[in-house]
C-alpha cells in the first residue's frame, strides 16, 4: 500500500485551550468555534441537509447466496472413526459464524497450545481477497473478530487462485485488544483433496515477549515472536474453535470446507465420538448478502448514533481502487472557494461502529473535482488501520501540485464499539513563522503537523467539507457515524 513520507509530529499553540510547554502539547481544555464566529455552518442533521453526494449509495446488482453449514458432524474426513467437526464456511460483513468451545477467559500471560488434524475438501478463490474462502481456527473473543481478528491466536486457511486455482494458504497469526495484529504465511499452499494432516500450534509467554510455533505434519514449519507493544496491551480468549472471515464476497460459491478431529487443547482432548455441546452462532444459515465489495451507503441518516438525537451523517464507507472511479465517493457540503491562506476550523461528535484493519476514511475540505491517493487539495483528518499498529485519526493536508504529508506515528484512539467521540480539526495559516499547521484533537487528545516549507505557496482548492473514502487500493470497509458538525464555509 502506497504511503508518502509522514511529517513529524509538532506541536503548537493553534487552538483556544492548547498550551506549548517545551516540546510537550498539553490539553487544558477543547474548545469547539463558536456559533457566532464568521463563515461557520451548524448542521445537525435534524433533516436531511441534502448535501452534494457522490457515488455514496451503491446497492449491490444480485445479491451473494451465503451458505453456512458448519459444527458437528458424524462424517470422519479429519479423522478414523465417525466424529468431527467443520464443514462449509463462508465470509460474512456484518456477522462472524463460529462453532467453539466457551472457555474462561485466557491471556497472552498463559502458555497456550493445541494440536489435532484436519482435512480440506474445498478452497476458493478467483481474483484478490474479495472472492477467497476463509476460515480460522484457534482462541478467540467472541464480542469481535474482523478481517484481522481482535483477540486471536492461531491459525488461518485461506483460498487463493495461484500458482494454480483453487488451492489454500496457511497464515500464523494473533490479534490483541487494541486491534493490532501480526502474522507470517507458510509460503506453500494446500491442495483441498481431502488429505489429513496433522497439526500443533504452541504459545511460550516465556520466551522473549512471546513466541508462537507451529507445526505441520511433525515438521515445525513457522515461528511467529510476538512484539513487545502488542504483548503489553495483551488479549482476552473466551472462545476455542472455528469461525468465519468478517468480511463480504463477491460472488456465491467462494467457501472453504474443512474438518477437524482429535483436538487437544491445553491438555483437554476431544474425539468428538459425541456431540460436545459447543457453542454455534449462525452456523447453521443460508440468505441472500446485499453488501459486497465496494457497495457504499453513507450520507445523510435518521438515526443517532454518534449525537444521540435523531438525524446524522455516516454509513458504510469502502476504501476502492484508485482506478474504480464509479466506487470514489463523498457525502459534502459546497463551502465555496477556501484555501491554504484561509483559517479554518471545525468539530463535532463521531462514532465507529465498524473499522475494518485496511478500511481509510477521510474527513475536512477537499476538492469535488478528484480526492485520489495520496489526495490532493486536502486540509483534515486521515483514519485508517494497519495490522501492526492499529487503527488511527491524524491530520493530513495535501496541495494543488500534489504534496501530500501526514502525522507520523498512529494515533491508536479509534475504538470500533460504538463510543460517540468529540473530535475538532483547527488550521492556522500564520502558525509556525507563516508556514501553517493542522491540530486535530479527539477524545480530548490532540495531534499536530507543520506544513512544509513552501507548501502552502502551492495552495489548494478546497470546495466541499464533508467525507470521502480513501481512493488507493481493494480495501476494507467502515460504519461511521458524525452529528453536530461546526465548520468554516466560504462566502
Amino acid at each position: 500500500m502506497p504511503r508518502k513520507d509522514p511529517e513529524t509530529w509538532i506541536g503548537g499553540t493553534i487552538w483556544p485551550g492548547f498550551v506549548l510547554v517545551g516540546a510537550i502539547l498539553i490539553v487544558t481544555n477543547v474548545t469547539r468555534p463558536s456559533l457566532q464566529a464568521e463563515g461557520l455552518v451548524h448542521e445537525n442533521f435534524d433533516r436531511d441537509p441534502g448535501w452534494d453526494a457522490h457515488h455514496n449509495e451503491r446497492a449491490a446488482r444480485t445479491p451473494r447466496r451465503v451458505v453456512q453449514d458448519f459444527g458437528y458432524r458424524i462424517s470422519h474426513h479429519a479423522g478414523g472413526s465417525a466424529g468431527e467437526i467443520g464443514g462449509t464456511v463462508e465470509r460474512l460483513p456484518l456477522e462472524t459464524a463460529s462453532y467453539a468451545e466457551v472457555l474462561i477467559p485466557l491471556g497472552l500471560e498463559q502458555s497456550l497450545n493445541f494440536s489435532g488434524q484436519l482435512a480440506l475438501l474445498k478452497a476458493s478463490a478467483t481474483a484478490g481477497f474479495t472472492t477467497a474462502g476463509n476460515i480460522f481456527m484457534g482462541f478467540f473473543n467472541s464480542r469481535e473478530q474482523g478481517w484481522r481478528p481482535r483477540d486471536f491466536l492461531g491459525f488461518q486457511l485461506r483460498g487463493h487462485n495461484e500458482p494454480v486455482p483453487n488451492v489454500a494458504s496457511l497464515e500464523l497469526s494473533y490479534g490483541t485488544s487494541a486491534w493490532e495484529s501480526d502474522g507470517i504465511d507458510w509460503g506453500q499452499t494446500l491442495a483441498p483433496d481431502g488429505s489429513q494432516h496433522r497439526f500443533a500450534l504452541a504459545y511460550d509467554p516465556d520466551f522473549g515477549d512471546g513466541r508462537i510455533t507451529f507445526a505441520w505434519d511433525g515438521t515445525e514449519i513457522m515461528v511467529l515472536a510476538v512484539r513487545p507493544e502488542h504483548r503489553a496491551h495483551g488479549a482476552i480468549f473466551d472462545r476455542f474453535g472455528i469461525f468465519s472471515m468478517e468480511l463480504p464476497g463477491v460472488r456465491a460459491g467462494n467457501a472453504m470446507e474443512a474438518y477437524f478431529d482429535d483436538l487437544t487443547i491445553n491438555g483437554q482432548f476431544y474425539d468428538f465420538a459425541q456431540d460436545p455441546g459447543w457453542l454455534g452462532v449462525a452456523n447453521h444459515k443460508t440468505f441472500a448478502d446485499p453488501i459486497l465489495y465496494g457497495c457504499n451507503h453513507f450520507g445523510y441518516r435518521s438515526t443517532g448514533r454518534a449525537g444521540g438525537s435523531p438525524g446524522e451523517l455516516g454509513g458504510w464507507i469502502w476504501r476502492v481502487e484508485d482506478s474504480e472511479e464509479e466506487l470514489q465517493a463523498y457525502y459534502a457540503k459546497d463551502v465555496g472557494s477556501l484555501g491554504l491562506d484561509d483559517s479554518l476550523v471545525a468539530s463535532g461528535k463521531i462514532a465507529f461502529e465498524k473499522f475494518s484493519t485496511d478500511a481509510g476514511v477521510m474527513l475536512g475540505w477537499f476538492d469535488s473535482a478528484e480526492q485520489d491517493w495520496p489526495p490532493s487539495n486536502f486540509v483534515g483528518v486521515y483514519m485508517d488501520s494497519l495490522s501492526d499498529t492499529g487503527r488511527f485519526f491524524a491530520p493530513m493536508y495535501g496541495t494543488a501540485k500534489n504534496r501530500t504529508r501526514f502525522a507520523a506515528a498512529p494515533w491508536l484512539l479509534l475504538r470500533p464499539d460504538g463510543t460517540s467521540m468529540e473530535w475538532t480539526i483547527a488550521y492556522d495559516p500564520a502558525a509556525s513563522a507563516g508556514r501553517g499547521e493542522i491540530t486535530i484533537s479527539l477524545d480530548g487528545r490532540k495531534r499536530s503537523i507543520t506544513l512544509e516549507a513552501g507548501a502552502k505557496k502551492e495552495g489548494a482548492n478546497l470546495d466541499r467539507f464533508g467525507l470521502f473514502n480513501m481512493q488507493d487500493n481493494n480495501g476494507k470497509h467502515a460504519l461511521v457515524y458524525l452529528d453536530d458538525l461546526i465548520f468554516t464555509a466560504g462566502p
